[in-house]
Order: structure tokens, then C-alpha cells, then sequence
């Protein structure tokens, strides 16, 4: 099959679901055109994206930045374009939605070749309501991956938003079940709605130490490093425990806007010495850094978090996971058999949480294979 993969930055560190969903296309034999905004400011790049050749498989649109400028450089982009008769039959807001009125679709569109595709797959519901027409344009059925941000950040709109969407938009992929009722909660039609999980694609992997067997115990966190990611609870907690005479190391991987506030709390609180921030790392160098770890925390305390792909990545590697008990989570930790959850933003429960842990390594240790097990069977 020919398919067409729109996202908006590509190819992003903390997006690995985006790259394996894409090189897992090509292993199948599938021919892939990837559409995209914009590359990230980032000082790496996965490996995948080198062994596949996915940056010469991508089309970059130049997309000016205000709706003034893009209404400004609008004729010029029609003439410009191959596409032009085409290109303005798609600005039609009463087939396509109120999207093509950000003119986001034009610029995305005008340099895209007149060939088949048999399948349109978009990343993201704030990208697929700017690019309903292409389902029209190429007479290729439109399928939408959500992954919580999109639903999150449109908050009580999105019925407006992606009305037009859910109406003719041919399939919805939700990563939880919660994803899925926030969905439906907006309008999306739940026939509709198929439930696929993110998946870590580390193949091979078998857990094959003894977590917590050594005098110092590690404690990890790989995630983008937002304030929403709640990671200043972790650092208050693990001062808290230091307190008290245990041992521990945490070590940060990810990097992002709120990266100087968590050191300077860090620092603050006299935690330099045991805590590092790796900044970016390609997916094979975090692999690594789950190989030695003993305990993984997810803290975050917005909506974002519908599924947290994280916590399969550190069920795989055997690692016992602490989450706070919001959104998507509960459902990775199969609500609390598979892991433990604390109250979001709450330090004294994560504190007491991580004692549970420290104190009884055995109990983490049937936790963790309780994890790993779980991770096995759903995903």
C-alpha cells in the first residue's frame, strides 16, 4: 500500500511511537510518504531514522506563522502549486470544517505530488481537522491516532472543533480506554473507535537482574521536561527519603522548557549529588538507562497522559512502576496490581509509596513481575 503519514514536527525525540509507527509500516513492505511542519530543535536523532531513510522520505511545508502572513502569502502558494484547481476546491469550509479557514491545509497541501494513496494516516486530532480534504483529494480513506494532547488542549471545543472530523473522518484510534471515552465524551461516533495501545518495539528483551539488590537504589523518569510532568514532586519525595537514611540515585532522562527549574529545585534542595539529567537521548541510550535502573516513576498530573508508553517500556526491561493515579495510567498499572499509584501532586503518598518499595525488596520484586507479565498479555 501506499500511505501518506502527516505529523507536525517530525522526527521528535519524544515521539518514538510516530517512528515505529512508520519503520513498523516498512518492515511490511509498505511504500511511505511522511508529511510534516517542521524538524525539532534537537541534538539527536533515533537511529531508525538513519537506517530507514525516513528524512528522505518526508515532505517539509513552509507554514508562515500568523494567519495574517498565510493570508498574505496565499495567492502566490495557489499559483505556486501543481495543484492549484484542486488546492482550491479544498478551502471549503462547509465540506471540510472550520480548519481550512486557518489555511494550514493550503500550505500543507500545495506541494504534495498528484499520485494514489491508498491510506491517509494523521498523528494528532489538532493535524487531521486542518487535513480532512486530502481523504477527497486522493479518494483514500483518513485515519486518526490520538494521543491525549490533542484532546486535552481543545478541551470543551473539541465537539466543535472535530465535528467535521468525526463526521467524515473513515477511523479513530484511541491508545487507552480512556482516550476512547474522552472521544466518544466529545462526539466521536464509537463504531468508529478502535483501541490500539502504543507499543515499546524493543524486540528480545528479557529481564534478567535483581532489582533493588545493591546499596544504592536508582529511580528514573524519562519524560519531556514539562512542569505538567510532575517531576518536582519526585525530586521533593526523593528528599524526603534521603532524609531518612536511604540511599538513592535518580537519574532524569528528556530534556524541555521546565529542565532549569528542576535543576535549580535540585539544587535548592541539595540533591545535585545523586541526581542527573541526562538531557536528549536516542531510543537504543534510554533502553540503557531502563537496563540499570531499579524503580520508574511517572508523576504527571494534567489530561495529557491518556496511555504513558513509558511505563510498557519500563515494564519490559522489569522495572516496578510508581504512577501517579490519573487519566491513562491507572490502566498501565492495571489499576494498581501492576504497579503502585500515589495521589497526583501529592509527596507524603509517592513518599510512602517509594518506603513500601525500599523496604520490602521482594514485594517490589513481585511487583515488577506483576508488570512485566501485564505488559506481556495487553501489549
Amino acid at each position: 500500500m501506499k500511505i501518506l503519514v502527516i505529523t507536525d514536527t517530525f522526527p521528535k525525540l519524544s515521539e518514538t511511537f510516530v517512528i515505529n509507527h512508520i519503520t513498523a509500516l516498512i518492515e511490511r513492505g509498505h511504500d511511505v510518504q511522511i508529511l510534516a511542519r517542521r524538524t525539532p530543535e534537537e541534538p539527536k536523532v533515533h537511529t531508525n531514522v538513519r537506517e530507514y531513510e525516513l528524512l528522505e522520505k518526508t515532505l517539509y511545508f513552509d507554514l508562515p506563522k500568523n494567519h495574517l502572513a498565510r493570508l498574505l502569502a496565499t495567492p502566490k502558494a495557489i499559483l505556486s502549486s501543481s495543484r492549484s484547481i484542486s488546492v482550491i476546491k479544498e478551502l471549503n469550509p462547509l465540506r471540510y470544517g472550520f480548519g481550512v479557514l486557518t489555511l494550514q491545509a493550503l500550505f500543507r497541501s500545495k506541494d504534495l505530488p498528484m499520485q494514489h494513496f491508498d491510506l491517509i494516516h494523521c498523528h494528532y486530532g489538532t493535524i487531521a481537522w486542518t487535513c480532512l480534504f486530502l481523504k477527497d483529494t486522493y479518494n483514500a480513506p483518513l485515519i486518526t491516532s490520538f494521543h491525549g494532547c490533542d484532546l486535552e488542549r481543545v478541551g470543551k471545543w473539541g465537539r466543535f472543533l472535530y465535528l467535521h472530523l468525526f463526521r467524515y473522518g473513515d477511523g479513530f484510534v484511541a491508545n487507552s480506554d480512556y482516550t476512547q471515552k474522552l472521544l466518544v465524551d466529545i462526539g466521536c461516533p464509537p463504531e468508529k473507535i478502535e483501541k490500539i495501545p502504543v507499543i515499546a518495539l524493543e524486540r528480545g528483551v528479557r529481564p534478567n537482574r535483581k532489582i533493588l539488590d545493591s546499596t544504592v537504589v536508582t529511580i528514573l523518569t524519562v519524560a519531556r521536561l514539562d512542569k505538567a510532568k510532575g517531576i518536582q514532586f519526585c525530586l521533593y519525595a526523593i528528599k524526603n527519603l534521603r532524609n531518612q537514611g536511604y540511599n538513592l540515585r535518580y537519574v532524569i532522562v528528556g530534556d524541555g522548557y521546565y529542565r532549569r527549574n528542576l535543576e535549580k529545585i535540585s539544587a535548592e534542595i541539595g540533591l545535585n549529588d545523586i541526581t542527573h539529567f541526562t538531557g536528549w537521548l536516542d531510543q537504543n541510550e534510554v533502553f540503557e538507562h531502563y537496563q540499570k535502573a531499579d524503580i520508574f516513576v511517572i508523576a504527571s498530573y494534567n489530561r495529557e497522559e491518556t496511555q504513558g508508553l513509558v511505563i510498557q517500556e519500563a515494564q519490559q526491561h522489569g522495572l516496578v512502576v510508581v504512577g501517579s493515579n490519573i487519566c491513562g495510567i491507572p490502566e498501565g498499572l492495571n489499576w494498581g496490581k501492576a504497579g503502585l499509584l500515589f495521589g497526583p501532586e501529592n509527596v507524603e503518598d509517592l513518599v510512602a509509596k517509594f518506603k513500601s518499595l525500599l523496604d520490602t525488596p521482594e514485594y517490589a520484586r513481585s511487583l515488577a513481575q506483576a508488570g512485566n507479565t501485564y505488559f506481556i498479555k495487553n501489549y
